[in-house]
């Protein structure tokens, strides 16, 4: 659930920053990763939804955190509706693209299980391209057949006129759902991503 401001118009990306995740995705989301270990990007209203075992806050801010859960015992399933915006107000200097960055070097850490990423933009798919070491276009994705009514976190309502479509990726480690990814979430749009599974990066 992403955590970075008030969502006042969520035509425009650049200013809106919390796009709260409606409840028809997180339930798909937890057939995937059969729970939800942690949420880097959340609160405690927004947890009501999610359900995260364990989450960060802003204040905590999951871009300086380890992304393990509390039980060390098993790897950790992830849940990510990354803030939007410029990073530290720097225009140019994408959220999403931070959060993606995070997510990659969280990925080769022993404690990584599995995680979905919610793009509240498709723009996400062409932004990782750039100076990231893999682009969300690298691991399975589904983009969504409707325009997603993100909740706004303030009212605890769903938020008409998004003109964004929208996508959700998987991204394997120590556990890998492709499969049940795919079959889960082609219900809700068109699947995408590596012409052979096996191509995932590892």
């Amino acid at each position: 659930m992403g955590e970075g401001g008030c969502m006042n118009n969520p035509r425009h990306s650049a200013n809106s920053t919390i796009w709260g995740t409606p409840p028809y995705i997180i339930e798909p989301a937890r057939l995937v990763l059969g729970s939800i270990d942690l949420d880097p990007a959340s609160s405690a209203r927004s947890n009501k939804i999610i359900k995260a075992r364990d989450y960060f806050t802003k204040k905590q801010n999951g871009l300086t955190q380890r992304w393990q859960a509390y039980d060390l015992t098993r790897p950790t399933s992830i849940w990510l509706n990354p803030p939007g915006g410029w990073h530290n107000g720097e225009v140019g200097n994408s959220e999403v693209k931070q959060w993606w960055r995070k997510t990659l070097i969280e990925r080769r850490q022993p404690y990584f299980g599995h995680m979905l990423f919610l793009a509240f933009s498709m723009e996400a798919l062409q932004v990782t391209q750039v100076m990231c070491e893999y682009s969300l276009c690298d691991f399975p994705t589904v983009i969504f057949n409707k325009r997603i009514g993100f909740i706004d976190p303030a009212t605890g309502k769903g938020v008409a006129g998004n003109t964004h479509a929208s996508s959700i990726t998987y991204i394997p480690g120590r556990v890998r759902k492709t499969r049940l990814f795919f079959e889960t979430f082609s219900a809700l749009g068109a699947p995408m991503g590596p012409i052979n599974w096996r191509n995932i990066p590892k």
